[in-house]
């Protein structure tokens, strides 16, 4: 009785590393991974995200990515012996370990954080500073001190509409160096961290003047109110009022100078502000260059009005790891087709 266990405990032992070593597990575990990615990026684009890494997290997707590492693992090892005669195949399929090394070290040690820095502003990764940070992951390494002052914001958009052509974040760093980071091309911070422009907005200052015209007090606001139509509120230090801004575009005006409601110039903003105390309402209106609004004894002007740019902070250890798997890969592939040519 004990042979015949022994023996069949082997034949299923070679079997198991026959299936798991299979061309076809390979084709059915990509191909159920692709179609899973693909059904996770549609329904992002419907679902709220905590929904969407839920469904991620499920325990039939898990177990998808233990099939494929079992797979490449066996794989690897049929083709330790062949390392000589057939290094391509070696390395194409060690490439996969590094692979899932990387998306290992992602999962468990990706941080991410978003700020909000307007032109002229200095960053000093202080926590008043940061608007919104990921929760801390297994391993996570924390999002790391950065130190650099943004000169300059430049959205470009295609015909002055909607649609940019290019947004950039000119920023000077500690010694005076000068980098810069756009929205489809991250600066790297360090071998493991980046950042990238991912927003844009309106920073106007907004000015206090008492009866005498002399100014009480001054400072630029973050406004999220864009694209125009979109409106905002802030509040002043000291007073219950609340102040609703609507950023427009520069104003195109017909032969007797009045503005037309339709515009097109998204360079030079003008403002619509609405006033409230409470729920007492009062009134607005259009606050242009030069221009301001009168309330309960007080004016209120915006003088200047600048850019702010929403900058990503990706901390990833993972990242370079993928980088090396994927070139390790095609190192591979490069070698086999050499070979084959050979």
């Amino acid at each position: 009785m004990l042979h015949k266990a022994l023996f069949a405990s082997r034949r299923l032992m070679l079997d198991a590393n026959r299936w798991l070593g299979s061309w076809r597990l390979s084709i059915v575990t990509m191909t159920t991974l692709a179609f899973y990615q693909a059904l996770l990026a549609i329904w992002s684009t419907s679902t709220p995200s905590q929904v969407v890494t839920n469904i991620a997290g499920l325990t039939i997707f898990h177990l998808i990515y233990v099939l494929i590492l079992l797979n490449t693992m066996v794989c690897f090892y049929r083709r330790l012996s062949q390392f000589r005669t057939n290094p391509g195949s070696f390395l194409f399929h060690g490439s996969f370990l590094l692979v899932a090394l990387g998306f290992l070290l992602s999962y468990t040690s990706r941080q991410e954080a978003s700020v909000w820095v307007a032109a002229g502003e200095h960053f000093t990764s202080q926590p008043e500073q940061i608007l919104s940070q990921s929760p801390p992951r297994t391993l996570s390494l924390g999002i790391p001190l950065m130190d650099f002052t943004v000169e300059e914001i430049v959205p470009e958009f295609w015909r002055d509409q909607l649609l940019f052509t290019r947004l950039e974040a000119r920023l000077t760093l500690p010694g005076g160096e000068e980098a810069s980071t756009r929205i489809n091309r991250p600066l790297l911070w360090d071998p493991i961290t980046y950042l990238r422009l991912s927003g844009f907005g309106y920073a106007p200052r907004w000015e206090l003047q008492d009866q005498s015209g002399q100014v009480r007090d001054t400072a630029f606001v973050k406004l999220n109110a864009f694209p125009p139509g979109q409106r905002d509120s802030f509040r002043l230090p000291g007073l219950p009022h609340r102040f609703y801004v609507e950023i427009l575009p520069d104003l195109v005006r017909d032969e007797e100078g009045e503005p037309f409601s339709q515009t097109v110039n998204l360079r030079n903003p003008a403002v619509r502000l609405r006033v409230w105390r409470g729920r007492v309402d009062l009134g607005g209106g259009l606050v242009e260059s030069g221009q301001g609004f009168e309330f309960e004894g007080l004016f209120l002007t915006f003088p200047e009005i600048r850019y702010w740019g929403e900058l990503r902070v990706v901390r990833d250890p993972g990242m370079p790891v993928l980088f090396a798997g994927f070139a390790l890969a095609l190192a591979g592939l490069l070698l086999k087709l050499l070979r084959r040519s050979s």
